[in-house]
């Protein structure tokens, strides 16, 4: 009597190679896709602009508004100011604050629409003054809350934070007649 070994059944290999090749397939279409989006997160809040789900931020609710824009120094408009924080305000609502991204950007995600106003300190006092020009108005950014628009589902671009650049230049006088509204 001679022993056969189930494998080496011509069936049985058909059948291992078709499998396989089906596993492989799988293995190949499972690989692609899922790619980063990377984007220099703090707690979910802020990044670099980086988008998914038609524009919308990671984490964004489709719902909820989300707040983005930039903060640079006076002395470069075109730089960024990296390590900001950006605080938004409003009555009622936890402030909730974020710092600036590597480019100076900020967003905000799931914004309440009830924050009405933000702020933006220095990351170095000594090479920005906590003083900035936003929407042509000069802020003390220690006394003084910049104004948010009224918040709208999905993005709300407040533009530029301008803060006044340190160093050897003096900081610019105080608005004059306390804050501008």
């Amino acid at each position: 009597m001679r022993k056969t070994v189930l494998w080496q059944s011509p069936h049985v290999r058909a059948s291992l190679s078709a499998l396989i090749a089906v596993l492989a397939i799988a293995l190949i279409v499972g690989c692609g896709g899922g790619g980063g989006n990377s984007n220099n997160n703090n707690n979910g809040n802020n990044g670099s602009n980086g988008s998914n789900n038609g524009g919308l931020p990671p984490g964004q609710n489709p719902g909820l508004p989300f707040i983005t824009g930039k903060v640079v120094g006076s002395a470069n408009t075109a730089i960024g100011v990296p390590g900001a924080t950006v605080t938004i305000h409003g009555a009622g609502l936890a402030d909730r604050s974020v710092q600036t991204a590597a480019d100076g950007s900020f967003t905000f995600i799931n914004v309440a629409r009830g924050y009405t106003s933000f702020s933006v300190a220095s990351p170095d006092p000594v090479a920005f003054y906590n003083f900035a020009n936003f929407n042509g108005k000069n802020y003390d950014t220690v006394n003084c809350t910049l104004p948010l628009p009224g918040l709208a589902v999905g993005a709300n671009n407040v533009g530029t934070v301008i803060l006044s650049s340190g160093g050897n230049n003096p900081p610019p006088p105080p608005p004059i007649s306390g804050c501008p509204s």
